[in-house]
This record gives C-alpha cells, sequence and structure tokens, in this order.
C-alpha cells in the first residue's frame, strides 16, 4: 500500500521429511520430539546438523545421523577451544603478522582467507547448507586435524621462536571462525567467546569478519600444503595393508631433485604419520610406494607383516571383490535390468563395477609384494 516492494528476495524452507520421503506428523509415528532431539545432542548440534543438510529449493531427508554429526562437530570446536586455552591467555587483538611465523600457520591464513571469500560467495547466494558445510571442513579438517597437530610442537617449547606466531594465529582464526559459526551456533559459541577471552562483550555485538585483513606468506603456505598432501599420501598407503601409526614403523622419501625437505619438514611429516621416522633414501627397497609432491614416498614392510597371512588375506578380498565386480556386470549385462533401470541406476552400477575393478588391480600389485 505504499508503493513499494515490500521484498525482493525471499527463502522458503522446505518440508521436512523422513527416509521413505514421507511427511513428518505425529500421525504417522514418524515425527521425533525437538526436545528429546535438544537433550540428546544440544540445541546447536541439532540447529547445525538440521541445517548441514537443508538443500536449497528442496525437501529435507531427515537423519538422525546428521544430528550426532552435529553433536560431535560441537564437541570438536569446544575441545579445539579448550586446548587453546591450555596454552596460557588469549589476546583479543591477536596479530599474527607481527611474529615469525611456521608454514602451517601460513597455510592456515590463507586457507581462512578463502573459507572467507567463499562464505561470501554462497551467503549472496542463500547456499546455507553449504555454508554449514564449509565451516565443518575448515574447522575440522584445516584447523584441528592440521593445524593443532603442527602446532603442539610450538605449545610445547616455551623457547620456540614461531611460540608467539603460532598462538597468535590460533587467536586470530579462532576469534573470525566464532564470528562465522554464531548465526548457526549461537550458545556455544557464546561460551566459548568469553571463556577464551576474545572479547569483553557479548559475541553477537562484535564485527563480521572482513576477508585479507592479515597477511600471509604464499610461498611458505605452499611448503605446508606439500607436507599435507605428502602425510595424507603416507597415511593412505599405510592404511591399504591395515596398519596405525607406531614407534617402530618408518617411511622412506626418494625426493625429486628439485624438492628436497628439510630435517625438520621430515620430523614434522613424520609426527603426521604418526611414525618413528621418515628418512631420505636414494635406493628404496622394494615396497609399496605412493607418489607425492616431495617425491616417491615408501613404506618398508618387513617386520610389519607376516607375508603369509597377508598373502593369504589379499587373495581373498580378491576373490571377494571380484564376486562384487560381477554382480554389477552382471546388471549391466541383462536386457530386462537395464530396460527397468532409470539413467542414474545404472550410472551407479557401472561405477560400482569399475570401482571394484580398480580395486582389484591395487590388490593384485600389493600381493607381488609378498610372491615375489
Amino acid at each position: 500500500y505504499m508503493g513499494e516492494l515490500p521484498f525482493r528476495n525471499v527463502y522458503f524452507t522446505g518440508l521436512i521429511r523422513d527416509a521413505k520421503g514421507r511427511k513428518l506428523s505425529k500421525s504417522l509415528g514418524n515425527s521425533p520430539d525437538p526436545l528429546d532431539l535438544i537433550a540428546k545432542y544440544g540445541a546447536d548440534g541439532l540447529r547445525f546438523g538440521l541445517l548441514r543438510i537443508a538443500p536449497q529449493g528442496a525437501d529435507i531427508r531427515y537423519d538422525e545421523k546428521q544430528m550426532e554429526e552435529g553433536r560431535n562437530f560441537a564437541n570438536k570446536l569446544w575441545n579445539a577451544c579448550r586446548f587453546r586455552q591450555q596454552q596460557g591467555p588469549s589476546d583479543p587483538a591477536a596479530d599474527p603478522s607481527r611474529h615469525p611465523k611456521t608454514p602451517f600457520a601460513d597455510y592456515l591464513l590463507a586457507q581462512l582467507d578463502r573459507l572467507e571469500q567463499e562464505l561470501d560467495r554462497l551467503y549472496e547466494a542463500y547456499e546455507f547448507s553449504q555454508v554449514a558445510q564449509t565451516l565443518y571442513t575448515f574447522v575440522w579438517e584445516e584447523f584441528c586435524a592440521r593445524f593443532i597437530e603442527t602446532a603442539k610442537a610450538d605449545f610445547s617449547n616455551p623457547s620456540s621462536p614461531t611460540r608467539a606466531g603460532t598462538l597468535a594465529t590460533a587467536d586470530y582464526v579462532l576469534s573470525r571462525v566464532l564470528r562465522l559459526l554464531h548465526p548457526f551456533m549461537p550458545f556455544i559459541t557464546e561460551e566459548l567467546w568469553l571463556t577464551l577471552g576474545l572479547g569483553q562483550k557479548t559475541i553477537q555485538f562484535s564485527t563480521w569478519p572482513k576477508q585479507g585483513t592479515v597477511p600471509f606468506d604464499p610461498a611458505n603456505a605452499r611448503l605446508a600444503e606439500t607436507c599435507y598432501e605428502t602425510a595424507e599420501a603416507g597415511r593412505r598407503l599405510r592404511g591399504e595393508f591395515g596398519l596405525s601409526g607406531s614407534a617402530k614403523m618408518k617411511f622412506l622419501l626418494k625426493p625429486t631433485p628439485d624438492r628436497t625437505p628439510s630435517g625438520e619438514d621430515l620430523r614434522t611429516l613424520a609426527k603426521l604419520l604418526q611414525v618413528g621416522s621418515v628418512e631420505i633414501s636414494s635406493t628404496p627397497p622394494t615396497a609399496p610406494m605412493a607418489l607425492t609432491p616431495w617425491g616417491e614416498l615408501y613404506l618398508p614392510l618387513a617386520g610389519l607383516l607376516d607375508p603369509a597371512q597377508e598373502s593369504a588375506r589379499l587373495h581373498k578380498e580378491i576373490a571377494a571383490t571380484e564376486i562384487s565386480r560381477a554382480r554389477e556386470a552382471a546388471k549391466l549385462a541383462d536386457p530386462k535390468m537395464t530396460a527397468k533401470a532409470p539413467p542414474e541406476k545404472q550410472a551407479e552400477w557401472r561405477r560400482l563395477e569399475q570401482e571394484a575393478m580398480d580395486r582389484i588391480t591395487r590388490l593384485r600389485e600389493q600381493l607381488k609384494l609378498f610372491t615375489t
């Protein structure tokens, strides 16, 4: 009646449905009591879990496992902040650029810069579920799994020249992450904000983070990324044989001529891999190998596995995987099944068949290590 558009953008939320696609309702008995869910997973855990599975323009398929993941994420965030608190008082005005930093601090700042750019784009597109997922990935993988693990060396060494930079980076990143998470998890972020001393007033009065306020060294960030990627390749290699990290285990690295890691890099890599050591070797023995940004990473298996038992295990896995491959191939070869199955189902069968074939190839390569 004022002659003006009341809204330019209207966001419609979808319905919440069960695993069978039915609308949640008391009459069907498929609607959980929100108060019970809050008691079990926490208000923030429930909210965050729902937001992660709320696609734009579509209904939500309720999955209680996602609520559990929301609670686990809240616990992860809480433990990370408490771990930082154990290292001493936080600095609400932390500026990492004032201190010498490790490559891992520069890498985290680079990832934070990318995170804030991506969140701006997602908010403009109303992609709230992707905002939640992007924050989840950053906190869980970049801050907790990567940065905190490498920061422990500085935290445990009061005389480390990069300790102040590591602490400042942690404070700076946590201050921004808590503000970015606050719309999704208001209760835990408020508590952690005040507990860490990142602001004298409630987090609700803090300013929204602006992207790119602290510089970082791109070359240092790339070095840290190389170390992380090499560690992940080593963990995958170890996992193929069902091995966990141990002090008696070691990796051998045959580096590329132009990218030889330093002794400190190798020690950090060993900590990330949770093994006794990572050593340079120009002539590594016959062993499982993974290509990494630093070169060829080998895992000597002598003394770690019984050759006869491992050979028997691999033969058994090859046989089981071949059965799975044949099952998918039979579906694709059956005209009656392909006539009834939609294209996406047939694509899934082809994917499963190819994955089985790839796995068989890897298992046979592993078997050669125990039969030659």
